[in-house]
């Protein structure tokens, strides 16, 4: 609350909204590519790997179709940082800001950091995909051990 205060002292109300439309651009197409190839690779390789390790179609599906979403987004992703952080922002749109970035700084500017970013959402969000091919009872108590 007290950063709300300041932030609003200090920059004006409209700043607590600083970002927003980026984000909500980013949003969309990251759960359309992730949701999609998620589907998809979820299905096919639950055919293809063999009985004995098909439990784990779910976290490799869920792995493939975080990387690509990731990456497909990180561009945008850059823009909506930049705007969040930025007192005053010359672009009106998404589009022109990435022109304007990618004009002055290069192309490889769009996907700097995607890895430690590839790290970041697979430490997050792999587990929620995975689960052991242990009975329930087995599993809570696999579950409960692994906790922090």
């Amino acid at each position: 609350m007290d950063a709300m205060f300041k932030i609003t002292a200090f920059e004006g109300r409209l700043a607590l909204w600083n970002g927003l439309r980026p984000t909500l651009v980013l949003q969309v197409p990251n759960t359309i590519v992730y949701l999609g190839a998620y589907e998809e690779l979820r299905k096919q390789l639950g055919v293809r790997l063999p009985e004995s390790v098909s439990w784990t179609a779910p976290a490799l599906a869920g792995m493939i179709a975080r990387t690509v979403a990731a990456t497909s987004v990180a561009p945008l992703e850059l823009v909506r940082t930049r705007r969040q952080a930025a007192k005053h922002w010359p672009h009106s749109t998404v589009m022109k800001a990435l022109r304007s970035i990618v004009r002055n700084e290069g192309c490889e500017v769009l996907f700097r950091g995607l890895g430690v970013r590839h790290v970041h959402t697979h430490l997050e969000h792999t587990p929620i995909n995975f689960k052991p091919p242990f009975p329930d009872t087995h599993r809570s108590n696999f579950i409960s051990r692994c906790a922090f």
